[in-house]
């Protein structure tokens, strides 16, 4: 017969599903690349501050529109209107875990040729369980066997 212990070890009676860090970014990881693979470049969207604020987002924006817009501001010259890099973009803010993808796609400096380069970065920001210490995570990929 076995012991009620051993049952109460062995089958708690409600699951723990609280999602690790890790977890979650291995999912992220995982959806980042399939939205990489997946989504045909678009036209870009612009990233605003108040979309930090927000829950989530997922947006595609274009690199050189921003590289323009600081060559304005700061007097330089400005990158030629047919270069564009978009830049896929999702971001989840969710009870104290921030974590940020984006992947570098479909890079265009002649009017007809694009250029893909499958780079990607991950920035995760939560507190620690333990002593409540903030704690950042960055994580850069380069797929070698897209190239």
């Amino acid at each position: 017969m076995v012991g009620k212990k051993f049952l109460n070890d062995h089958y708690p009676k409600e699951p723990n599903l609280a999602l690790k860090p890790k977890t979650i970014l291995v999912w992220f990881l995982v959806a980042g690349l399939a939205i990489n693979v997946l989504v045909l470049p678009v036209s870009a969207e612009t990233l605003l501050k108040d979309d930090f604020k927000q829950p989530y987002f997922a947006k595609t924006v274009d690199f050189f529109e921003y590289a323009r817009a600081w060559a304005v501001l700061k007097g330089l010259p400005e990158p030629p209107q047919h270069w564009h890099a978009n830049v896929y973009m999702t971001y989840v803010n969710q009870s104290g875990f921030q974590l940020l993808y984006a992947g570098l796609h479909a890079i265009r400096l002649t009017p007809n040729v694009d250029l893909t380069i499958p780079l990607q970065t991950i920035l995760m920001h939560y507190k620690t369980q333990e002593t409540n210490q903030d704690a950042l995570v960055s994580l850069l990929v380069l797929d070698a066997h897209g190239i």
